[in-house]
């Protein structure tokens, strides 16, 4: 069982850069929305990213899914939640093995698997 993330949790890039959290889901957990798997690759720019190459900066753009992460029995609005187990990577991911992005749910009360 892993914790449900909600709006008060956060996506953290390897670089420290953190995407704004937002859900059209109506469940919620302590007043906040619960965050839907198919909604982490819509989270957009991270702008506290510092990812820099030669050429200067180049914050982390995209969160992208490889593994888990995915509710099978929860759902709201027939989508399946974002579980705090997820792993995943950014478009710039940093060299193994350390984990692309961090999650943190945002809420101790709601689990699932």
């Amino acid at each position: 069982m892993a914790a449900v993330v909600t709006t008060a949790g956060s996506l953290t890039c390897a670089h420290a850069g953190k995407p704004s959290l937002h859900s059209a889901a109506k469940l919620t957990v302590s007043q906040q929305k619960v965050l839907l798997y198919a909604d982490v690759p819509t989270m957009g720019a991270m702008p506290d990213c510092t990812f820099s190459t030669a050429s200067g900066p180049k914050p982390c753009t995209a969160i992208a899914p490889i593994a888990q992460g995915s509710s099978s029995k929860l759902t709201a609005g027939h989508q399946p939640v974002l579980l705090q187990d997820l792993k995943a990577g950014t478009d710039n991911p940093p060299p193994p093995p350390a984990p692309s992005v961090t999650v943190v749910a945002g809420q101790p009360k709601l689990t699932a698997s």
